[in-house]
């Protein structure tokens, strides 16, 4: 029996599943979606038991093709097998910052996917972890949804979105992977166009 889904926060991801408890975490499509993905994946590796995996599994750049809107502000990619992870601000390459705890396999799958299997060595050092700052980000970011989510305008505008896009979904949901990828790849094209 699966366990129940609960809402929250891949940088305290932690605070849901104990350390050194967990034989195997999936990450798909959401890594990038986070404040703090970096936070997040040491996390993740921390709830692992020693020998646990961690299986990411990404679209490839996916702030760029987005053009940083929304929930993308991050890009995860396979290079020369080591995963970065970057943006306009900030590069990280996850194989060297995990070498001392962590074995990592970093390969494309045959849909162009940045994959990527963690196996757990040992506890991921506690400086790593315990950023004051951190917090004080995510707190920020926190407030400043909050606060924007309030103003009346821009709750309307979020209701209709929301709706939308749940519209949208419904309908995506029923066409095949297939057609999802080349519905994706015709508005790249698109927008590749309107540059």
């Amino acid at each position: 029996m699966l366990p129940d889904i609960e809402f929250g926060m891949v940088e305290y991801i932690s605070s849901f599943y104990p350390h050194n408890t967990v034989d195997l975490a999936i990450i798909q499509n959401a890594l990038d979606h986070s404040a703090l993905p970096i936070k997040g994946l040491l996390e993740a590796i921390e709830c692992l038991k020693t020998g646990g995996k961690l299986y990411l599994n990404h679209h490839p750049n996916e702030a760029e093709t987005e053009h940083y809107k929304g929930f993308h502000q991050y890009n995860i990619n396979n290079e020369n097998g080591k995963l970065i992870i970057w943006n306009k601000n900030e590069r990280h390459d996850i194989n060297s910052l995990i070498s001392q705890f962590a074995d990592i396999t970093v390969s494309t799958g045959i849909d162009k996917h940045v994959i990527a299997v963690i196996t757990k060595r040992n506890n991921v050092p506690c400086e790593l972890l315990n950023h004051k700052e951190d917090k004080q980000y995510l707190c920020r970011q926190m407030m400043t949804e909050i606060i924007n989510g309030t103003k009346i305008n821009n709750f309307i505008k979020w209701k209709l979105k929301y709706w939308t896009y749940n519209i949208i979904q419904f309908f995506i949901q029923s066409l095949s992977w297939e057609r999802k990828m080349k519905i994706k790849r015709l508005i790249k094209q698109t927008n590749d166009n309107n540059r």
